[in-house]
């Protein structure tokens, strides 16, 4: 099931009142929106959907968003992936592995829909 590339995004995170929030804001705005909570759920949609861009957070419930970075990017590497932390210090490593973008949690409206454009963008 392969959704229309440009207006697909999953979020993988375990914050579920952020995700609900994300995806209400980004349905709004015209993007069909998909959440995992786990790496392991995470992935199994990244193959299923091939989403457009991927909102990755790093601390789940199976593990590490940086240590999947390089596996996610290997599925299909037109996927655009914005890498969220709270972290900042995993910004350039997550740079470095894959991501396009790093965003600081918390995250605002204004800088998600400015590295969602910027990424589409760049594709287009």
């Amino acid at each position: 099931m392969i959704l229309n590339m440009e207006k697909n995004i999953l979020i993988i995170d375990d914050e579920r009142d952020l995700c609900r929030l994300l995806q209400s804001y980004l349905l709004r705005k015209g993007y069909e929106v998909r959440i995992a909570h786990s790496l392991q759920a995470g992935m199994l949609l990244v193959k299923e959907i091939n989403p457009h861009i991927i909102l990755l957070d790093n601390n789940l419930p199976d593990g590490f968003g940086l240590n999947y970075l390089r596996e996610i990017k290997l599925v299909d590497n037109n996927n655009r992936l914005i890498f969220i932390s709270a972290m900042t210090n995993l910004k350039n490593e997550a740079l470095s592995l894959g991501a396009d973008e790093f965003l600081e949690k918390p995250i605002t409206f204004h800088k998600l829909v400015e590295a969602i454009t910027n990424l589409v963008v760049l594709v287009s």
